[in-house]
This record gives structure tokens, C-alpha cells and sequence, in this order.
């Protein structure tokens, strides 16, 4: 990635450019063809996104804050609800 933008001459401005270079280096590496959905599986570069923006927004980080004071503010006896959608934050909960 870091190449990437030195060859450009420029940051990356947009996820667009961002994923199509994610796309690009995991089509090199798995040999499959650059296309929206590989397989009928979502585009490659959505897990690669979502690590980067998990971390850079410290997802995990910001939920168990939330929850320790969700905890702080419930009577005895009383319940909180946490819906999650990926193993990650499973984990924390």
C-alpha cells in the first residue's frame, strides 16, 4: 500500500482507489480475476477494510468502554442487551 501511494505520487483519497489496490494485490496473490464478488463471495478487499477501520476507529475499544459504563448505570437485578455481528466483538461480550 505504502508503494502504492509512492508510485501514485499521492495519498490514497478515497476507499474506492484504496480497495481496487486491495483487489489488485489479492488477485496477484489467490490468482482470481478482478470482479465485484469472487465466487459469489463479497469483494476481496472487505475484510482487509474492515481490519483497518476496527482498528483505526478502536471498535473493540469503544464497545467494551460502552458496556463497562452500560454496567455502571444498571440497578441491581437489572439487565442490558448487547447485539453483536462479528466473532471479534463476540468476544468482548
Amino acid at each position: 500500500l505504502v508503494d502504492e501511494q509512492a508510485r501514485r505520487g499521492r495519498p490514497f483519497t478515497n476507499m474506492k482507489d484504496f480497495a481496487e489496490v486491495v483487489l489488485q494485490s489479492r488477485a496477484a496473490i489467490d490468482g482470481f480475476e478482478e470482479v465485484h464478488t469472487v465466487n459469489g463471495r463479497d469483494h476481496p478487499a472487505r475484510l482487509t477494510l474492515q481490519a483497518l477501520r476496527l482498528f483505526m476507529n478502536q471498535e473493540l475499544e469503544e464497545l467494551r468502554a460502552g458496556m463497562e459504563g452500560a454496567f455502571k448505570l444498571l440497578v441491581p437485578g437489572g439487565r442490558s442487551v448487547v447485539c453483536v455481528f462479528k466473532r471479534k466483538e463476540n468476544d468482548v461480550v
